[in-house]
């Protein structure tokens, strides 16, 4: 099985994907790796919990796969835990878990990235 399995960097394509402007907060793309234990910080200042909350992966700013935080497992992908109050969004990256995870059902592979970027987006409410 391991042969069905790709680790991967990343890095921005020429051809970033764009996002709505109507949030009320976006981070914008933050640059991540799993190479040691580290909290990404996002600071919103809302003065509120945010909800709902919107998080994203992308190896290359084009590629988007949203994180339904729902898949449980060491491979599964990071962050390991999301933590909110009313100034910001904490993600912990776990050193040596990939950042995200795609299972491609036509080759029944997978691939890990060991960097990318993270993106908070926060709708208007």
């Amino acid at each position: 099985m391991s042969s069905d399995i790709l680790y991967t960097d990343s890095e921005i394509s020429s051809s970033p994907s764009a996002f709505s402007t109507r949030f009320a907060y976006d981070s914008d793309w933050v640059a991540a790796n799993n190479s040691i234990n580290t909290s990404l910080i996002f600071k919103h200042n809302l003065k509120c919990i945010p909800y709902p909350l919107c998080l994203f992966f992308s190896p290359d700013q084009e590629a988007v796969y949203p994180l339904i935080w729902n898949y449980y497992g060491p491979n599964a992908g990071n962050p390991v835990s999301i933590k909110l109050d009313q100034t910001k969004v904490t993600l912990s990256i776990g050193s040596g878990i990939p950042l995200h995870g795609y299972f491609d059902p036509q080759t029944g592979g997978w691939t890990y990235w060991r960097s990318g970027f993270f993106r908070v987006t926060i709708p208007s409410q």
